[in-house]
């Protein structure tokens, strides 16, 4: 009886081509047991049992140069730090794709709430904000345009900040444009001063690569919300005059300066388009009085 099996008998057992046993045997890490008299590759029992320690450092990122060096010549404490290097490395892809995850999660969320087809809500909305704590990208002075240029030469922190909300904030003559401190970047004792609605006031940290603390934060208050779609920038302003005469019409006082959000990834559902929500911070009493039967 042959106990040996053929390469392509080994293919099916282990679940792998042909064409991969054979790459292993060319880069030297699987030869056959023997060459039957007419020339077929035969393999046995060592060679499935080596064949699996070789898919299994493949599943693991091994390179095949690092898992030829392996099996030629590692101690037992050498295959250990090489796993622990690829638990690591696998950690390391478990944070991107739940972040990716979380990323995704959070574009759908947007859009069924605002932006889904048979949607059947009003304008505007009053909405409660927790406290945010904002880095500032970049200031731009009155009447300044943010050119591609100019974002090429800011070097924005972090690499994913058109997948976040961008917030444009006016103060005194210039515009604030920020983003969300990463959760993951804030330290419960950050020394930073707490920024009430009422007076919207920055520290000197933009352009940084990094921050550690944030820049503004805004605190947690209720606020006139509208989720605009535009396609023209004098179309903002527009919705901004018509966002104005609402408040004026209800009776409703502003506690501090418009914040606009710019949502450039709902963008993926309308290329056409540019997505902004309008936030206007609203005093406590207002808020109570609006919710009064």
């Amino acid at each position: 009886m042959n106990h040996y099996l053929t390469i392509s008998e080994l293919a099916r057992l282990m679940n792998v081509s042909t064409h991969q046993i054979r790459y292993f045997e060319e880069q030297g890490v699987l030869l056959p047991a023997c060459i039957a008299d007419n020339q077929y590759r035969m393999y046995g029992t060592d060679e499935i049992y080596r064949l699996s320690h070789i898919l299994l450092l493949r599943k693991l990122g091994i390179p095949v140069r690092q898992i030829r060096e392996s099996l030629a010549s590692f101690s037992a404490d050498q295959y250990n730090e090489l796993l622990q290097d690829s638990m690591l490395q696998l950690d390391q892809q478990i944070g991107q794709l739940t972040r990716l995850k979380q990323l995704t999660a959070g574009v759908i969320s947007e859009y069924e709430q605002h932006y889904a087809p048979g949607l059947d809500r009003g304008l505007y909305q009053i909405i409660d904000c927790p406290s945010r704590k904002l880095c500032i990208w970049t200031e731009l002075q009155t009447g300044e345009v943010l050119t591609a240029r100019k974002m090429l030469q800011l070097n924005p922190y972090p690499e994913d900040l058109f997948e976040a909300d961008l917030y444009y904030i006016q103060q005194d003559h210039q515009l604030l444009l920020c983003y969300e401190q990463p959760k993951d970047k804030i330290t419960p004792d950050s020394d930073h001063s707490s920024i009430s609605i009422e007076k919207i006031s920055c520290g000197k940290n933009s352009n940084q690569a990094h921050h550690s603390t944030p820049d503004i934060e805004l605190a947690a208050s209720s606020y006139l919300s509208a989720y605009i779609r535009i396609t023209e920038e004098d179309e903002l302003y527009v919705q901004i005059q018509q966002l104005e005469q609402y408040m004026e019409q209800q009776q409703l006082l502003p506690a501090g300066p418009l914040i606009l959000i710019e949502k450039s990834y709902l963008s993926l559902f309308d290329n056409a388009s540019l997505h902004y929500e309008l936030q206007m911070p609203l005093s406590a009493s207002e808020v109570s009085q609006e919710e009064q039967p």
